[in-house]
This record gives structure tokens, C-alpha cells and sequence, in this order.
């Protein structure tokens, strides 16, 4: 087992003293989810982002669990079951942890785009060391480019970056990530791949690391723009389709993946194939 304590410093430092008055939630970072052979002794080195932790009003529950926790137990919240706060993750039967408190991870969307590239593309198996999609899923960190979340009067959330305007823990997460990257390499692996999912992730990480690969936002709100990106592909790449088609419904239930998301789910891996055959930086809405 490798000691995180260099990872903890990390967070230590970034700790937000101002956090009431800038609306924050939680002044504390925290590290990515790191999948178990990330702190035994291998890792494939690929880092998912999602945006910025959700921690509204529906999130009460979660936020009061994690307020009253260790310090040490907020830094490292994503190790840490979601529902069961702060046991341990317990893997699905097929070996993925779907519990970690990341929306576009428990939904399926990030998983799945793992699974797709892993099994339809060489290029992006040879990164993540396996062309089994199910197996890749378990060897990716994930974590949220913004690792803290703000809320208005009303207790709804706000945006980290909005109309090109950066909010405060967006600035805090550039110098975080410049922070902990290196911090990473030392003590895990060298991160060899990010792949930003949505507008705040790619800009807050192209800061830090420029060749960040820009993946789709995994918000249901950027429906209507993966549609006008995915079905002109999908069409012009059929038999594409249809393998992702039967990859989707063979790995949904390991997944998690609920069958009102699959369309969406379906997008987003489809843009993803895309964007990554073509090493883009496509900023999303």
C-alpha cells in the first residue's frame, strides 16, 4: 500500500479559509478516486474529470455526513461509499465502484465512455492497457476539476465558469491541480492521460495540462448540443453504431445504467469516439 499523506499535504494546503463569504461549501479539496491497484502497485495513469461536486439543497444528507467527518475523511470522500459515508467502496459483482460521489460516474455516462473506448478504439486501449472495456473502468481515476461546490441564497448550486467569467473555486482549482499532479506522479504513477468531460473540466485543466483530452459534457442540459454532434457521425459510421449499440445494452446493468439514460449515454460515447479520434479540444456549452 502507497501512503496518500503527500496527497493529503496537498489538500491541506488548498483548504479555503474565506469559504462562507465566497459561498462554498466545504473549504477542503479533495483527491481523485483512486481505483485499488492505483495505491497498490499499478495504475493505468488515465484521470477522468467531471465538472464541480453538486452539493445543493438535495445533497443535505451527503453534506451534513461529510461535515461532521475527520477532516482526513473529507479529503478523501471519494474513496468513500456515498450511501454508507465513511465505510469503504464496495465493487458491483462485475468489480466496477459505482458508489463513488461523482453524478456522471454513478450514472453510468463516465464508465461507459471508458467501455466504448477501450473496446472501439486501438488508440485509446493502448492508454488505458486493455482493449476489455469493463476491466479499463477499473483501473481510471476520476475526480471533479473543481473539487468544491457553491451554492446561492437559495441553497441551488452555481457555476464555476459562466459567460467566461471564473468564479473564485475555479481559480482555486487551477493552483490545486498544479498542486497535486506532480504530487500524484511522485507517489502513484504518471498521469498519462485526462480526459475533461464538459466546459469547466477542459478549462480549468487546460491551465495545468494543455493536451487534456476534451470529452463531452455528461449534463443531461447539453442534450440538444450532443445530439447535433452524434447523429451525423453515428450515421456516416454505422456499423460503429451498432457496435456501440450492443456494447451499451451488454454492459448497462453492470453499469448502472438506467434505460430512460441510454440514448443520452449512447451520445456521449459516440462524441467521445469522435473527439478522440481526432485528439480535440472542442469546448462544450
Amino acid at each position: 500500500m502507497r501512503s496518500l499523506e503527500a496527497l493529503y499535504d496537498v489538500c491541506r494546503r488548498h483548504h479555503v479559509r474565506d469559504h462562507h463569504s465566497l459561498g462554498i461549501v466545504l473549504p477542503e479539496p479533495y483527491i481523485p478516486y483512486l481505483p485499488p491497484v492505483a495505491v497498490g502497485e499499478d495504475w493505468n495513469g488515465v484521470l477522468l474529470l467531471a465538472e464541480a461536486q453538486n452539493m445543493g439543497n438535495r445533497e443535505v444528507v451527503y453534506c451534513d455526513k461529510l461535515e461532521s467527518a475527520h477532516q482526513r475523511d473529507r479529503w478523501n470522500r471519494l474513496n468513500l461509499s456515498y450511501c454508507r459515508f465513511p465505510e469503504k467502496l464496495r465493487p458491483s459483482p462485475c468489480g466496477v465502484h459505482r458508489d463513488v460521489a461523482i453524478a456522471p460516474w454513478k450514472n453510468g455516462v463516465m464508465p461507459f465512455v471508458v467501455v466504448a473506448l477501450a473496446e472501439l478504439h486501438s488508440k485509446a486501449a493502448d492508454v488505458l492497457g486493455t482493449d476489455n472495456g469493463l476491466l479499463a473502468v477499473q483501473h481510471v481515476a476520476v475526480c471533479n476539476a473543481v473539487p468544491w461546490s457553491r451554492r446561492n441564497d437559495k441553497g441551488g448550486i452555481l457555476r464555476p465558469i459562466t459567460k467566461g467569467l471564473w468564479s473564485p473555486d475555479a481559480e482555486h482549482a487551477v493552483d490545486f491541480w498544479r498542486d497535486l499532479i506532480p504530487r500524484i506522479e511522485c507517489t502513484l504513477a504518471r498521469v498519462k492521460q485526462i480526459w475533461a468531460f464538459g466546459r469547466v473540466a477542459q478549462e480549468v485543466i487546460w491551465q495545468v495540462a494543455p493536451a487534456a483530452q476534451g470529452m463531452p459534457s455528461a449534463s443531461n442540459a447539453n442534450y440538444p448540443h450532443l445530439w447535433r454532434e452524434a447523429v451525423p457521425f453515428l450515421q456516416e459510421n454505422a456499423s460503429l453504431g451498432e457496435n456501440l449499440h450492443e456494447l451499451l445494452d451488454s454492459t448497462s446493468e453492470c453499469l448502472g445504467i438506467s434505460k430512460g439514460n441510454k440514448r443520452f449515454i449512447l451520445y456521449c460515447a459516440a462524441v467521445a469516439l469522435k473527439r478522440y479520434r481526432n485528439c480535440g479540444r472542442a469546448v462544450d456549452s
